[in-house]
């Protein structure tokens, strides 16, 4: 299965190559569930991700978002987890509430994420800027090259961590956007997704949420509160 080597706190690899992250680790739960081996393999891009799925490289992706192009070739599996979006704005700036009160700023997003698509269909007015590595947009927002990161928070969250920048940015009062998210296969491989839908209802749901307090130490466990 296809993933990013560096999208803490979902997925990430050690300098020893190992693979780690929240995301990681609810596959390998699934795996054991299901008595399968799994292996995982990153690559440089999102893009480069989706290009090994189509190609049959990879059987599938461990976690994103569904979209309108993603699902005219693809088909989802049942959440594993969901994510809020949110807008990240230099310490000292104004925060506006809504995204229609933006049109003058500049917009960063991690290019071919839901994020840019979305957007794109629904703000085409705003000034949006895609960055092949979302990290690259903090310097950008410190030097006020760009006014605003539009990112999963958790994500964005881990980012600033890293950088010991968290004090420096303030999140918007308002999640603008709360996607699900699944493993994605190829249309055509119905018996696969099967399969993963099984071992996903299988995972108790205790173990899933232990995981995300693990990961996720700052936020209510989505699985605390709901299941399948």
């Amino acid at each position: 299965m296809a993933y990013l080597p560096d999208y803490q706190p979902f997925s990430s690899k050690l300098p020893s190559g190992k693979p780690i992250g929240l995301y990681i680790d609810i596959w390998r739960l699934w795996s054991e569930t299901m008595g399968i081996p799994v292996t995982f393999v990153s690559s440089n891009s999102f893009t480069e991700n989706i290009d090994n799925l189509k190609s049959g490289e990879v059987d599938f992706l461990l976690g994103l978002f569904i979209n309108d192009e993603r699902a005219e070739w693809a088909d989802f599996s049942l959440l594993i987890h969901k994510v809020d979006t949110g807008l990240f704005f230099h310490g000292d700036a104004i925060k506006p509430k809504k995204l229609r009160d933006l049109a003058n700023k500049r917009i960063a997003v991690q290019e071919s994420f839901f994020q840019e698509g979305y957007l794109k269909k629904n703000y085409p007015e705003l000034d949006i800027i895609a960055f092949d590595n979302i990290a690259d947009s903090i310097d950008a927002l410190l030097n006020k090259d760009i006014d605003i990161i539009f990112h999963e928070i958790p994500a964005m969250d881990a980012l600033l961590g890293r950088k010991g920048l968290t004090g420096a940015f303030t999140l918007s009062d308002e999640i603008l956007l709360s996607n699900s998210v699944h493993a994605m296969v190829v249309k055509g491989r119905s018996g696969l997704l099967k399969k993963i839908n099984e071992g996903i209802q299988f995972i108790p749901i205790l173990k899933l949420i232990e995981l995300e307090t693990r990961w996720l130490r700052s936020k209510t466990p989505f699985f605390q509160k709901n299941s399948y």
